[in-house]
């Protein structure tokens, strides 16, 4: 009886969908907001780390619809996993995470041999910086000048 208890309390929890759907009636309040993006954020972290490439694809859209800036090393880590589009479309989540951390990796990408990635962290690198170069070389001499400006990074 104890273990037909305790699995249907998770059973009686609302899908996403259902959830979206009382909310729609009733909207949260800020507090249930706020427990839902906890809840989002984890669920998602754990999925950058999976074995399947869609998962880790669908785990750096999500937090980068969060906006969540502590999984961008996460984030990072799990688009060097990637190769090609798939990769590109991690670097385009980066720049919509808009994570300062995210440049140096960012940087290294303008090298990379499919021209998808690279014309990706250009654009990425814009939306993080707001500064608007199409050359990878320019890009080059922008980092070395930040560099300049900030010692010790």
């Amino acid at each position: 009886l104890d273990a037909v208890s305790s699995t249907s309390s998770a059973a009686d929890e609302p899908t996403r969908e259902e959830e979206r759907r009382i909310d729609e009636v009733r909207p949260p309040s800020a507090e249930s907001k706020a427990e839902r993006r906890k809840r989002d954020i984890l669920e998602a972290r754990a999925k950058l780390g999976g074995e399947k490439p869609e998962e880790r694809y669908l785990a750096a859209r999500r937090l980068s619809e969060l906006g969540d800036l502590e999984s961008a090393g996460a984030m990072i880590e799990a688009a060097k996993l990637e190769t090609g589009r798939l990769r590109a479309a991690h670097l385009l989540f980066l720049g919509r995470l808009k994570s300062r951390e995210a440049l140096p990796f960012l940087m290294g990408q303008l090298d990379d041999l499919d021209p998808d990635v690279r014309s990706t962290a250009m654009s990425a690198l814009t939306s993080i910086t707001g500064v608007y170069i199409f050359e990878a070389s320019r890009w080059r001499d922008w980092w070395r000048d930040e560099s300049k400006k900030r010692p010790g990074k």
